[in-house]
C-alpha cells in the first residue's frame, strides 16, 4: 500500500513540475527559434515545429498522468528529446532529478514484479538522498563553505538576482557562517531519516524549508518542484531500509 501511495504522489507532483516546465518553455518559445537565445545550445537537426509538438505532447501527458500512469513512457521520451536537443539537461540539477524520477517511475509502471517496482522507488529515493548528502560532504571539505565565504559569494552572483534583503542579511560574516553550518549539518544529517518515521518526516519538512528558501532567494522553482516529487520516494526509502 505504501509503495503504491508513494508512486501516486510522485506521479502527481511530477506532473505538476513538468507542466510548469512546459509553461516556462512556452513563455520563452521564441528563444528556441534559429535566431533565438538558446539556438546555439540545440541540435541543428531539431526543428522549432518539432519542439512545439513535443511541448504539447508533454503538457497533455502531464494532465493525464495521475489518472493513466502508463503515459509516463511518453514523458520519458519527451525528456530524452530535450536531453538530445540541448546536449544534456537544460536546467542542470533539476534536469538530472527529473530524469531519475521518470526512469524510476517508468520501471515502476512497466515492471511486472513487485520487487522490481520497490527497487525503482528506492533508486529515486537514494538519488534524492545523495543529492543532499554528497553536497554536504563537499561543503564540509571546502573551507570557504565552513567559514561562510562561499555562501556570501553565491548571494552576489548576477544570474541569481538575489533580493536585496537577503544580500544585506548574509553580508554579515557571522550570520553567513552560522547559516552555512546549518545547511551543512542538514545535508550531511539527512541520513538520520533512517532512524524512524518521526525523523524521516522531520528531515523531509526541513528539506522543504530548504527548497523554499532556494526558491525565494535564488528563484530556483524547478529545484523545489522536482525535489518535492522525489520526497515520497525518499520517505519510502527511509521507511523500507530503516525498518
Amino acid at each position: 500500500m505504501m509503495m503504491r501511495l508513494a508512486a501516486l504522489w510522485m506521479e502527481i507532483l511530477l506532473a505538476i513540475a513538468m507542466l510548469t516546465c512546459c509553461f516556462e518553455y512556452f513563455l520563452i518559445r521564441d528563444e528556441f527559434k534559429s535566431q533565438g537565445l538558446f539556438a546555439g545550445q540545440s541540435k541543428s537537426s531539431s526543428s522549432y515545429s518539432g519542439f512545439i509538438l513535443i511541448l504539447i505532447l508533454m503538457a497533455v501527458s502531464c494532465c493525464v498522468l495521475p489518472f493513466f500512469p502508463a503515459v509516463i513512457g511518453i514523458l520519458f521520451f519527451c525528456e530524452l528529446y530535450f536531453v538530445y536537443r540541448f546536449n544534456g539537461p537544460f536546467n542542470g540539477g533539476s534536469g538530472y532529478m527529473s530524469f531519475a524520477l521518470l526512469l524510476g517511475l517508468c520501471i515502476y509502471e512497466y515492471a511486472p514484479a513487485t520487487e522490481v517496482k520497490s527497487i525503482s522507488l528506492l533508486y529515486v529515493g537514494v538519488q534524492c538522498l545523495l543529492s543532499f548528502f554528497v553536497a554536504g560532504v563537499v561543503k564540509v571539505i571546502n573551507p570557504d563553505w565552513r567559514s561562510g565565504v562561499e555562501l556570501r559569494k553565491i548571494m552576489w552572483l548576477p544570474p541569481y538576482a538575489v533580493p536585496t534583503l537577503f544580500k544585506s542579511i548574509f553580508s554579515s560574516p557571522k550570520f553567513s557562517r552560522v547559516a552555512s553550518w546549518i545547511i551543512i549539518l542538514f545535508e550531511v544529517g539527512i541520513v538520520v531519516g533512517f532512524l524512524n518515521s518521526t525523523a524521516a518526516q522531520a528531515i523531509i519538512l526541513l528539506a522543504l524549508i530548504f527548497n523554499f528558501f532556494n526558491l525565494v532567494a535564488f528563484g530556483l522553482n524547478r529545484f523545489l518542484l522536482f525535489w518535492m516529487a522525489a520526497y515520497p520516494a525518499l520517505y519510502y526509502c527511509f521507511f523500507t531500509v530503516g525498518q
